[in-house]
């Protein structure tokens, strides 16, 4: 577990480079990081947004190894902590931004819609959720050929792994109440795909 979550942080710690310019979180106060693993995008994301404080939610063994790197990168003070099982752990209420990164892939549909429900019952009205992952261009499910292979990849090693499309995502935004819902693309060679849309 240790060895993986410090892979997924050297991996994270790109995106979250780019990742606070891309979505414009200037004035937001509270983040909650769902299935945050490492806090890698937290610790960015506070790091970059003076007021900002962050959430990382996630299993209690990950977050053993969490709090290390969190320690060491001296913002503790703005980076909390939170054991718990994503699909049922209540997420609480008062953010204005949720960021659900790099784990819908190993859930069903039923599952992101419910983590998306979640999400907009946590943010006060005006609250962003992003959603990243890797993604499907639309819903015939062929192609980007990264994604596809992605897919076939967490199809075989999960047990209800496989990738969504962008479109998908954004449809169940729209039905669960998200408004102004919209794609961004992530610098390349990065092949994730941002899916925004927020609460009124």
């Amino acid at each position: 577990t240790r060895a993986f979550v410090y892979a997924m942080h050297e991996r994270a710690r790109g995106i979250g480079s780019v990742l606070p310019h891309l979505i414009g979180v200037t004035g937001r106060r509270r983040l909650l990081d769902v299935g945050g693993g490492p806090g890698t995008y937290s610790v960015c994301m506070v790091e970059q947004t003076p007021g900002l404080t962050a959430t990382v939610l996630d299993v209690p063994g990950v977050l053993e190894v969490t709090r290390e790197l969190v320690d060491a990168s001296g913002y503790a003070d703005r980076v909390t902590l939170m054991p718990g099982d994503y699909l049922k752990t209540p997420f609480g209420t008062g953010y204005d931004l949720a960021l659900l990164s790099g784990m819908m892939h190993r859930e069903t549909p039923d599952s992101c819609r419910l983590l998306l429900s979640k999400a907009h019952a946590a943010l006060d009205n005006g609250g962003l959720v992003i959603v990243s992952d890797v993604f499907f261009d639309d819903d015939s499910k062929s192609s980007p050929p990264f994604a596809v292979y992605f897919a076939l990849n967490m199809m075989l090693t999960s047990d209800e792994g496989s990738a969504h499309a962008r479109t998908e995502m954004a449809r169940w935004m729209g039905e669960i109440g998200f408004v102004d819902v919209q794609t961004k693309e992530l610098p390349k060679p990065n092949p994730h795909t941002l899916v925004l849309g927020t609460k009124r």
